[in-house]
């Protein structure tokens, strides 16, 4: 090892001198790696101090190991193959009391171990990282006169100031690697929102256009009659009624029907029946003027006038009383609103959508709901399916819910077992749509981090209770009862996708093994 030139001590710079290297080395801290800041690290200390050798050793957190991380080229070979442990040596001193250590006579030291040929003062400084000693400043010196001027707290700061710089480091290295797994994800999801997309075209038969109706996810004959109906009402000025068990999605159709039509660009508005009552009616659609009654502070632009142009849904218009329904029956023939407390009327453009979950036609048997009010609504009628209708997009919702959950909570969840998606499936869904969108949210609330979906973790009203001895178990029930339907729906999705395998099993919900064991047993063959 070459000699080194003695140390002009009073050449040493000041501490405000120091001070300015300290602010240099925290700007270093901001190179976006451990190497830059300990290359950065040594050069200053050389520069401010002018020791012959410095190192920066690193110290495992999981095993207590103690390895160099930077040195100079020269030094490299000697210092490499040395591996200690926390707690032995002067370097495991420091690491285990998190305190600098100055040793003067180190050649006397039982902790001494001498790295570099020479070497007999040496001084360790720790630097802290969240508060456990992760990287050592050694420095190594050939006589004790070398650190007789040395400032222990200003070295103190410098570690404590490389400290910050490697959290920094730390810090940027988990946000890439987070933006990563978002930037994996987000591929993943749309991969997964244009696989459904797919799913949702359908074809005109008579000028081969694809009609897409994002948001809305079904292959079953019921959701396919739908979308075609609601495809030929789209450009209408006539009053549509959707009809539907509650739960099933009405307003999505109504919002759907919005957004395909020519009032795209224009306000949707939602009036819900159930929560006007009588008193409120006029005044939350057709708005009020100051003083109109008590509380009438000011005037108020009614939901009708809001609407102006666009949309106005009538959310459960079956909940609506009598003498409300010969309000909006006045409305719907001639499209004036007049203010509570006004004498002035005005005229509004809008697309009436109203939705029910009663069987108005009943209602009106029963002289609970106006027959002239029922037969000016069903102009249009759209049925919205229940699921017991469209058990066979029960696999497409679910693992729709389920991305869409996963990438709302940032979790990924790389799927449903097969007895959970057959436990869900044959689950009657009494509250439709909404009942299973609720379901897959606690789901993937529940469910650990990269696991799939378990039937363990279902709902109890989900999880059937154990068969009686000798009676047929689940997967029986499911062969039995469910066969053609899951006969169907397997070939109506292998048949959508092109054959595509693995295609098919995502949108299944199972693994590619698991589809081509079902494709056998189901009797399904490529067709030649």
């Amino acid at each position: 090892m070459e000699a080194k030139q003695p140390v002009d001590k009073s050449a040493r710079p000041s501490r405000i001198a120091l001070g300015k290297m300290a602010r240099l080395l925290k700007d270093l801290a901001v190179n976006p790696s451990v190497d830059g800041i300990c290359a950065g690290a040594v050069t200053l200390l050389k520069e401010v101090f002018g020791f012959p050798y410095i190192e920066v050793w690193e110290v495992d957190p999981h095993s207590g190991c103690i390895q160099v991380r930077f040195c100079e080229a020269s030094e490299s070979q000697k210092l490499q193959g040395y591996i200690g442990q926390v707690g032995d040596g002067i370097l495991g001193h420091v690491a285990q009391t998190g305190k600098t250590l100055l040793v003067r006579n180190a050649q006397d030291d039982p902790r001494f171990i001498p790295f570099l040929e020479g070497s007999t003062t040496e001084v360790a400084s720790p630097v802290l990282v969240d508060g456990r000693v992760r990287f050592i400043l050694n420095i190594e010196c050939t006589s004790p006169e070398e650190v007789e001027d040395l400032d222990i707290g200003l070295l103190d700061t410098l570690a404590g100031i490389l400290g910050t710089g490697f959290k920094l480091v730390e810090e940027m290295e988990s946000r890439e690697m987070l933006s990563r797994r978002l930037r994996e994800e987000r591929n993943t999801a749309q991969e997964l929102a244009e696989a459904l997309r797919k799913e949702n075209i359908y074809l005109k038969e008579d000028r081969g256009e694809k009609i897409v109706f994002e948001n809305m996810i079904g292959v079953s004959p019921s959701m396919q009659d739908l979308f075609r109906s609601m495809e030929a009402v789209k450009n209408t000025k006539a009053t549509v009624l959707i009809q539907g068990r509650t739960g099933v999605g009405k307003e999505l159709v109504a919002r759907t029907l919005h957004r395909i039509g020519p009032r795209r660009s224009d306000p949707f508005v939602v009036v819900n029946a159930a929560n006007l009552q009588t008193q409120i009616f006029e005044s939350e659609l057709f708005g009020h003027v100051k003083g109109a009654f008590s509380g009438a502070d000011r005037d108020r632009k009614g939901l009708a006038a809001a609407a102006n142009g666009g949309t106005l849904f009538l959310d459960e218009v079956g909940e609506l009383s009598l003498e409300n329904q010969a309000k909006f029956l006045r409305f719907l023939d001639h499209h004036e609103i007049r203010p509570v407390g006004s004498n002035r009327t005005s005229t509004v453009d809008v697309h009436i959508i109203a939705a029910t979950n009663r069987d108005l036609e009943t209602e009106v048997r029963n002289q609970n709901f106006r027959g002239d009010l029922y037969y000016r609504l069903k102009a249009i009628q759209l049925h919205v399916p229940s699921l017991k209708e469209r058990r066979e997009d029960l696999p497409l919702l679910i693992l729709h819910f389920l991305e869409t959950f996963s990438i709302r909570d940032r979790k990924r969840i790389p799927g449903i077992t097969e007895e959970a998606m057959d436990r869900l499936r044959i689950h009657p869904w009494e509250g439709n749509v909404r009942e299973l969108k609720n379901e897959m949210e606690r789901l993937v609330a529940l469910t650990p981090e990269g696991e799939k979906v378990r039937a363990a973790v279902l709902s109890p009203s989900i999880l059937p209770a154990a068969p009686p001895p000798g009676r047929a178990g689940m997967g029986t029930l499911i062969g039995e009862a469910h066969r053609e339907d899951e006969r169907a729906l397997v070939s109506r999705v292998i048949g959508e996708t092109g054959w595509n395998v693995t295609r098919a099993a995502q949108i299944l919900g199972m693994s590619r093994v698991g589809l081509t064991k079902k494709l056998k047993r189901l009797g399904l063959k490529r067709p030649s």
